[in-house]
Order: C-alpha cells, then structure tokens, then sequence
C-alpha cells in the first residue's frame, strides 16, 4: 500500500506542477484585462461622459481589449491617478503631458489634427467695454485650471509679452478649474473677462451653452500645441500599437467614425511625438523656474 500510495502522490504532484507550467490563452499575448483611460477634466462631468463613451466603445470593438472611462476630478487627481497606476491611457493637456512624462515616463501616442495649431481666448460679458487686453485693467479675471496649457500656462506667457502681470494688472484672479466653467463665470457676470480654450469655446457656442448676445471674444492667441493621448510606460507595445492604429484608422468619412471624432473635437488623428511639446516645455521649465508654475 505504501508503494502504491508513494506512485499516486508522485502523479499528483506531477499533474500539478505541470498545470502551473502550462499557459492560459491569454497569457501568451500578456493583455490587460481592462484597460482604463482617463481624458482630461477640463468640462462637466456629465458632457465627458457623453464625448467619451462612443470612443470607449469604438476601442473596445477594434482592439479587443475591454476599457473603462475613469473620470478625474481635477487635472492634478488625473496626474495622481496615472502615477499610481489606476489609469493606463490618458488624454493630457500639454502642462500635465509634461508633468507626467518627467514623473512617470508617460508616452505620447497620437493628437488630433487641431492640437498642434491650438489657442486660447480671452471672453467678457457684452457689457465690458474695450477691445484689448489692456483694457481689462483693474477687473477680475479667472483662469482654469492651474495646471491648463490653455487655460494658464499659455496666456500667462502671452500676457508676460505685453508687460502684463496678472497678480498687479487685475484686481483679482481666480482659477474655475475647468474651461466651460470659466465661460459660465463670464456669462453670470461673477468676473469681467476669464481666459478659456478656443476649441471649448467654439463648441459652446455651437451647442448654446454660451451665447454671443452675452459674452464674446476680446482677444485670441496665437497658436502652440496642447492635447496629447498618453500611455502608461509599463504598458506593453503590443497594446499601445493596437490603441494607436486604433485612433489613427478613425476616418471622417465614416459615418460611424465621424460621430466619434465630432464628439472628440477631431478632424482625424495623428501619430504624437515627444519633439511635439519641446517649444511648451521650454515655457513651461521657465515659468517654473519663476515659481509661477509648479
């Protein structure tokens, strides 16, 4: 019985060790499960939810891989969700691209045709008089968000062109968080003039968000790039050639694939590339330097 019993736990433990040994189906292309992308809250919860859902959906079919929309709270709740690895692809502006590729080796992989010709506009009620920026003296303002290309970083740099210092040159700042938010602080009359991204702008006015009989345009800046999707630097090559191929096969004449880059802003995608952010990085690093941007 004792040989007998030594043969049957020897084939046991065969049986074992050889099952731990032998590779799942999806082991053999190391995949993720879900892959979880996080766009930049620069509007309502709500309307992202809206713009972004046909894009998951649209990923999910074309590549295979299940995807999950995780929302951020602020841009830099995006960053710290990237860094601690609770997102695996997001759509950064250029200051947090930048922030995340120094901290975490992020990687750009594609940008809308209109993110490398982007730029900001200044907004004030119908009732503000003037037609310049130096006309807002001694008015309230509001940025977006600190860590906004569009709504920050870059018109604080073209201010800086003009002698502006926005702590002397306005009685008061305030930073809304978000663009569309920034618009509606305009519209209700709670700042004088309020600097917001000109694509979001646009888009508002289209959808009746914001009106032209209440607010409009005091000055537009000129153009720098800003939008970047990003990847996780963890993440396989593999995923990030399907994500990609994914985001550049998106074609206008689609029907299909128009309702998604309409909901997006986009004309179409192209490949993204670190050289793409080296003159906003420049800004940025000397601006930091300033302490003015941390």
């Amino acid at each position: 019985m004792n040989k007998l019993y030594r043969l049957l736990l020897a084939l046991v433990i065969t049986s074992i060790i050889a099952g731990c040994d032998t590779p799942s189906p999806g082991d053999a292309t190391a995949t993720a499960d879900i892959i979880r992308i996080g766009p930049l809250p620069d509007h309502d919860h709500a309307v992202m939810r809206e713009n972004y859902q046909p894009l998951m959906e649209y990923l999910t079919k074309q590549t295979g891989y299940k995807t999950e929309l995780v929302i951020a709270d602020s841009y830099q709740h995006l960053l710290d969700l990237f860094h601690t690895g609770k997102v695996d692809i997001a759509n950064f502006g250029g200051v947090t691209f930048i922030k995340a590729r120094k901290r975490n080796g992020a990687r750009p992989m594609v940008l809308r045709d209109i993110d490398g010709m982007f730029s900001s506009v200044v907004l004030v009620n119908n009732e503000t008089p003037g037609n310049d920026i130096q006309s807002l003296r001694g008015k309230s303002f509001s940025f977006g968000s600190k860590l906004s290309t569009s709504g920050h970083l870059m018109p604080r740099y073209f201010f800086g062109k003009q002698n502006i210092i926005p702590e002397e040159f306005f009685s008061s700042i305030e930073y809304s968080g978000a663009h569309d938010k920034t618009a509606y602080l305009v519209q209700d009359k709670k700042v004088s003039a309020g600097v917001s991204n000109s694509d979001i702008v646009d888009a508002m006015y289209l959808d009746g968000r914001l009106k032209k009989s209440e607010v409009r345009v005091l000055w537009e800046s000129p153009t720098y790039a800003d939008y970047v999707w990003a990847i996780q630097p963890t993440i396989s090559d593999e995923i990030k050639s399907r994500i990609e191929h994914a985001f550049l096969n998106l074609q206008a004449s689609n029907p299909e694939h128009k309702a998604i880059l309409d909901k997006l802003g986009a004309g179409y995608y192209v490949t993204a590339n670190n050289s793409d952010f080296s003159v906003l990085e420049n800004i940025y690093n000397d601006l930091s330097k300033q302490g003015i941007i941390e």
